[in-house]
């Protein structure tokens, strides 16, 4: 397959504070066999006025009352007519111009790639901070409910006919149960992580409200039943609210009445933080309004490390293994329950630091 058109859904509704950005990040790809498709759901802002003023960039615009995101994609599926599909919210971008014309020289070079997902770089406007997501995905976690974001991932058309499109029974992650069936049923060969920024993702909506965070977990153990059955490593998940512990701890910042003073009466001076993602930058916030001495981010994502936050720099495990004697405490920020396992292994590795989650500190 040379130079593989590819189909861009963009589903939208009021988006009119971010949709130009959209619009812009499409036009400027320096590949040009692509259509953009835009589905509608009967914006009341300038979302539309704004899309006209693309309109020769774009190929299809539909606007009419749909039934959610996933009728959306499954509209825009319809109307398309290229060899892979990409859904491109209205409020995210590409992370290049070069985008299109990297992943369709994979697609050229490697005619069994079915489905191909990269990187995508989430960032909060409102906290000044960003997170590389990425990583080769296995059958494990998903079963974790650990997924690509569907904006770093490019799908065959042919995976919709064979697997049917988004099941609208799902509100908020219909696409986990669409990559669940290409993982469990596709060979490994068909499936490739390419370890490239794909999109910028706004973090937001979803992802600050913790009422349809419990909603996106209900839906996604759901799925998890329905394709590996009760036995699972996702059962445990809920055991804990994070997401409302989440919402806590925010408004414990806010009002200055932050949790990690509690550390300061075990002696304890240097701290390091496990994870860059948004609790890791809460728990920032507080430690150094506690006047704690922060003295590095640890991540395991190699896309993370050697980034700064808040003039604090990003490392790996072996910087820990090596700078042991700098520290007195590691505070977990994992928001799933894969920290118990972890925290296991560093209080087995590290004997003499204090290994805290940061539920730990809640409790």
């Amino acid at each position: 397959m040379l130079d593989p058109k590819i189909s861009i859904i963009t589903a939208t509704f009021n988006s009119e504070k971010t949709i130009r950005d959209t619009l812009e990040s499409v036009k400027s790809q320096k590949y040009k066999n692509f259509e953009h498709i835009i589905i509608d759901g009967k914006s009341t802002d300038s979302t539309i006025k704004i899309v006209s003023e693309y309109e020769s960039n774009i190929d299809v615009i539909i606007s009419e009352k749909d039934k959610g995101i996933y009728d959306a994609f499954n509209k825009g599926i319809e109307e398309s007519t290229g060899d892979i599909v990409y859904f491109l919210n209205s409020d995210d971008t590409f992370y290049d111009d070069l985008v299109l014309a990297d992943v369709a020289k994979e697609f050229t070079k490697n005619q069994n790639i079915e489905m191909l997902y990269g990187n995508v770089v989430q960032f909060d406007l409102t906290r000044n901070f960003s997170f590389v997501e990425g990583k080769t995905i296995t059958i494990e976690d998903l079963q974790k409910g650990i997924m690509t974001p569907h904006q770093g991932l490019f799908a065959k058309k042919t995976l919709f006919e064979k697997y049917g499109m988004f099941d609208l029974t799902y509100r908020i992650a219909g696409d986990f149960d669409f990559v669940i069936k290409c993982f469990k049923y596709e060979s490994k060969d068909h499936i490739k992580y390419l370890d490239r920024n794909i999109a910028f993702f706004r973090l937001g909506g979803i992802s600050t409200d913790s009422s349809q965070l419990t909603k996106l977990r209900g839906e996604q153990k759901s799925i998890i039943h329905k394709h590996f059955g009760s036995a699972n490593m996702y059962d445990s998940f809920n055991k804990d609210d994070h997401f409302q512990f989440r919402k806590w701890l925010e408004s414990l910042l806010i009002s200055k009445q932050g949790i990690t003073h509690k550390v300061k009466e075990k002696g304890i001076k240097n701290v390091v933080i496990l994870g860059t993602k948004l609790m890791g930058i809460l728990l920032l916030e507080d430690l150094l309004f506690e006047d704690f001495e922060v003295v590095s981010f640890i991540d395991n994502n190699p896309n993370m490390q050697g980034h700064i936050i808040s003039n604090i720099e990003v490392k790996g495990m072996e910087w820990l293994h090596k700078n042991a004697d700098r520290v007195d405490c590691i505070i977990v920020s994992i928001e799933n329950t894969g920290d118990v396992e972890l925290i296991n292994e560093l209080k087995y590795s590290f004997p003499g630091i204090l290994v805290l989650s940061w539920k730990d500190l809640l409790i």
